[in-house]
């Protein structure tokens, strides 16, 4: 008789009501809301920058030269930049055109505040930015929010550049349980981040200790990790990884993905309604993967759920299975909110939902040495929903290479999945395992 899954044993105790008896903690009063104020200004094209206000839930694009206003979430595509209000300070948004970072970077959002003794109060929510004092002399000063954390970087003279990358992660095996509005979670994604100097010398004070940094050769580098106590002492670089190096000249893949947001943006800035729609039916494969980073660096769930029903085409599944996991481990809530969006826009029952979110989630080391586990996830190939065929399909690939014998029809029929996991059911009799065995 086969093991009990840790994960299919949640899912099915959580059908049966155990974790009905969840309660909420009683919640603070509301804080009134702060003042918006101007803080910075577009440096960069218009719609380069989109705002949404704290409590909306539309974007809309940022003419250049236009005000940004404190407490107003900003979503910056590559290129972007904008200058605080005293003009000593700019924040430029380079992305990841290459595709080279150490850890993804699908799309960037801050938050600005009301500069207090500084020349920039930014809170990075994810992604890449870029700092870079443009006094005409002396220091300039960012404290820098994200997560838990609150860093207070000085770039000691003019032209001085600071990189930072701010990624998240559910550790693989999190099992998925909803809650109710307000409930904490009992745990949260892994967050990391990065610190590069990139030209010439800063002091950042991490938990009231300063740190003083010079760029390559010198120490140039500090790394966070929410797992871990912040730094204590910088890393010593003797020259810039190549994937920092935003002098270096670009790979025509990455000239072909600037032209492809440069295109979006342009578009975007004149007929916000309409962009998203016109590049997710683009012929090119490029602007219809451009326009699934725009969904989900703007919340968009509805094109994400709808793209995994059908995808046309293997990238878009990848991609799109990619930036689900990577939304719902932007903040910590964000799980809890597409399980809402999945039972009440899109009519999945209680148990599809949390197939859905346990599936994004993925598997632990344990899970992955339980031959139940691939038996549950061919099961799931004769699902009617498609969008639950698609993910059990896409760790499947990842986890059986030999499975890449018999193609997938990610927009196919439901028959077509029940033909192709029959195939792939003589290759993985019910008690074996996959072997080598691979973590998708």
């Amino acid at each position: 008789m086969l093991r009990m899954v840790p994960w299919v044993s949640t899912l099915m105790m959580m059908s049966w009501g155990v974790c009905a008896g969840w309660q909420s903690p009683s919640a603070d009063p509301p804080s009134p809301p702060s003042p918006r104020l101007a803080v910075a200004r577009v440096t960069s094209a218009a719609g380069s920058l989109v705002a949404r206000l704290a409590q909306g839930t539309r974007y809309q694009p940022l003419p250049a030269g236009a005000d940004i206003f404190s407490s107003d979430r900003i979503v910056a595509f590559p290129n972007a930049s904008l200058r605080s209000k005293n003009g000593r300070l700019t924040l430029s948004f380079p992305g990841d055109l290459e595709g080279n970072a150490p850890t993804p970077i699908y799309d960037t959002a801050i938050i600005l505040h009301p500069a207090e003794a500084v020349d920039l109060d930014v809170n990075l929510q994810c992604g890449r930015l870029l700092l870079e004092n443009t006094a005409p002399e002396g220091s300039a000063t960012c404290r820098l929010q994200f997560w838990n954390q609150t860093w207070t970087i000085a770039l000691e003279n003019p032209e001085t550049q600071v990189l930072i990358d701010l990624s998240s992660r559910w550790p693989a095996g999190t099992r998925f349980q909803p809650r109710k509005a307000g409930t904490p979670r009992a745990t949260a994604p892994i967050a990391s981040a990065q610190l590069l100097l990139l030209k010439g010398q800063a002091t950042v004070d991490v938990g009231g200790v300063a740190l003083a940094m010079s760029a390559p050769p010198g120490p140039a580098e500090l790394r966070w990790s929410s797992l871990h106590a912040p730094p204590r002492v910088p890393r010593k670089l003797e020259s810039l990884p190549a994937w920092a190096d935003l002098s270096r000249p670009r790979t025509p893949q990455a000239r072909a993905r600037a032209e492809g947001w440069d295109h979006f943006r342009q578009l975007f800035a004149r007929e916000p309604e309409q962009a998203l729609l016109q590049f997710a039916q683009a012929k090119e494969l490029l602007l219809r993967l451009i326009a699934l980073q725009v969904a989900q660096a703007l919340d968009d769930r509805e094109h994400l759920e709808r793209t995994l029903t059908a995808p046309s085409t293997q990238e878009e599944w990848d991609l799109c299975v990619t930036l689900l996991r990577h939304w719902i481990a932007r903040q910590p809530d964000h799980d809890q909110l597409l399980y809402d969006f999945l039972m009440t826009q899109k009519q999945y029952t209680a148990a599809e939902g949390r197939i859905f979110l346990q599936l994004l989630l993925g598997f632990s080391e344990e899970d992955l040495n339980q031959a139940e586990t691939y038996q549950v996830l061919l099961d799931y190939l004769t699902h009617e929903r498609a969008t639950l065929r698609n993910l059990a399909a896409w760790h499947l690939l990842r986890l059986l290479p030999e499975a890449r014998r018999f193609p997938y029809k990610p927009d196919g029929t439901r028959e077509d999945a029940q033909r192709t996991r029959e195939q792939w059911k003589q290759l993985l009799p019910p008690s074996a395992l996959p072997s080598p065995l691979k973590d998708g």
